[in-house]
């Protein structure tokens, strides 16, 4: 169980973050997956919700069809900590099941950040 619950500063989120498949969104951290289906975004739904058992640390989770957005904050710190990035981290190391299709990881409207 993850138990850090220091804030972490923009270098740190940034750094953290470098080359995940995640974005920063305010206080929260996020990504967009979508799926050749159902049946597999649900699989990567249930593959998350297991991870998040073993780590303590719990993303919201959002699922439209094919398209599952998660988003992480330590609610109790009121924003980022080192937890937001072990869980992303783990999630980015989970196998995609089925075929993903590729997708912008951004779930906010700003196109200032190309990635990378």
């Amino acid at each position: 169980m993850l138990q850090d619950m220091e804030l972490l500063d923009e270098t740190a989120v940034a750094a953290g973050i470098a080359g995940l498949r995640w974005d920063r969104d305010g206080d929260s951290l996020a990504t967009t997956r979508v799926f050749a289906g159902f049946p597999a975004a649900i699989e990567f739904v249930d593959r998350v919700a297991e991870l998040a058992e073993r780590l303590g640390h719990h993303p919201d989770i959002a699922v439209a069809y094919n398209r599952v957005t998660l988003r992480s904050t330590t609610h109790d710190a009121g924003g980022l900590t080192a937890a937001d990035l072990v869980l992303a981290a783990a999630v980015d190391a989970l196998p995609d099941p089925g075929s993903p299709v590729p997708t912008s990881t951004s779930t906010s409207t700003s196109t200032s950040d190309s990635g990378g």
